[in-house]
């Protein structure tokens, strides 16, 4: 599993930094001791068995004891040694463990190394104790150190989870939200098809050769498209309505081109332009311009006078809204509507590249 913390070459990790920590610490510790009025001699020379029984009693067995609490507690917490939810009777065995591996080195060590003359102080046992006391000491402080890292990993886990959860959500409803374009489109374009059909066969013809090239771009399942690839599907657009509506309706565009690179969703600008020659009125005498621009923001902007239809035709209620959604669940951003001025115009904001 990645980034799964709860693996025996992280409990030997732990095991060694808490072992180097605690004999630099005693260390310490019986230096300043001996520093003291009546200490031992500072000069004092150890014997070699003297500095082997240190060893074995101090960083070694300390080591070999965090080592196996660290993966007792690991197993219990990932299922392994007992079943989930028995946690007390993991910590039970690790304090339980602690006490045995204390007896045993304490015995271990009286018998490898007995003392050369009768012990001072305390006998073996009071020694024994204080080893138990320390060990249990550690043993809970490993349970504790592996409940952290127990409820470290299960949250990431959760947070990655929910991150895949809402990725993929958003997704779904992009995909839901760009499929119902491309059949809005189709539904359009061949109503005014035929429309034509039966007035003009020789501009049907032609008008059949242009929405050929247009629907081969509404086919390209892209996410994202660039600002020029949109614009020169569009201008195919334009050309589509030019057969339809004549002089009725004027398209034109003021970009500049060095935001040709930039990003934004498939036929978005499409959408707008189809929008205005829908819910607008127009005429030879009084046509309707569509002006499509780009600003230093950089945004396009998408604008027409606004003159609403008496009886507007009844449509499918995919534009704005779908726009608009579009570019919340792919880039958080927000599109600008205003209607003022006895204009109507819409901004897009153009994503660079790199995001």
């Amino acid at each position: 599993m990645r980034n799964n913390y709860m693996t025996y070459g992280m409990a030997a990790k732990l095991s060694l930094v808490i072992t180097v920590a605690l004999f630099v610490f005693f260390l310490l510790l019986n230096l300043y001791f001996r520093g003291l009025p009546g200490g031992a001699e500072g000069g004092e020379r150890l014997m070699v068995r003297d500095v082997a029984a240190m060893l074995l009693y101090g960083p070694f067995t300390q080591f070999v004891l965090l080592f196996i609490l660290f993966s007792i507690n690991f197993r219990v917490l990932r299922g392994e040694a007992l079943p989930r939810g028995r946690i007390a009777a993991g910590v039970a065995a690790t304090i339980l463990f602690a006490i045995a591996y204390s007896v045993a080195v304490s015995m271990l060590r009286e018998t490898l190394f007995p003392p050369d003359g009768p012990r001072p102080g305390p006998g073996p046992m009071p020694f024994m104790l204080a080893g138990i006391v320390k060990d249990v000491f550690l043993a809970t402080f490993v349970i504790f150190i592996s409940q952290i890292l127990y409820l470290t990993q299960k949250r990431r886990q959760v947070e990655r989870r929910n991150d895949q959860l809402e990725a993929e959500n958003l997704r779904t409803r992009y995909l839901s939200l760009k499929n119902q374009v491309n059949p809005h489109f189709l539904f359009n374009t061949l109503s005014t098809l035929d429309a034509i059909v039966a007035v003009d066969p020789s501009r049907a013809r032609e008008y059949i050769q242009k929405f050929s090239s247009v629907f081969r771009y509404t086919l390209r399942n892209n996410d994202t498209v660039t600002l020029a690839d949109e614009l020169d599907f569009v201008r195919n657009y334009a050309d589509l309505m030019q057969i339809r509506h004549g002089n009725s309706l004027r398209i034109e565009f003021a970009v500049d081109n060095r935001w040709g690179g930039c990003l934004l969703v498939p036929m978005a600008v499409q959408s707008l332009v189809e929008n205005a020659i829908k819910h607008n009125s127009f005429s030879e005498s009084s046509p309707l311009i569509v002006s499509i621009e780009t600003t230093s923001t950089p945004e396009l902007v998408v604008s027409n006078p606004y003159r609403p239809k008496e009886y507007p035709e009844a449509g499918e209620g995919v534009g704005l809204a779908n726009l608009a959604e579009r570019y919340r669940l792919k880039w958080r951003r927000e599109i600008a509507v205003s209607n003022a001025d006895g204009f109507f115009r819409v901004s897009l904001p153009l994503i660079p590249p790199q995001s």
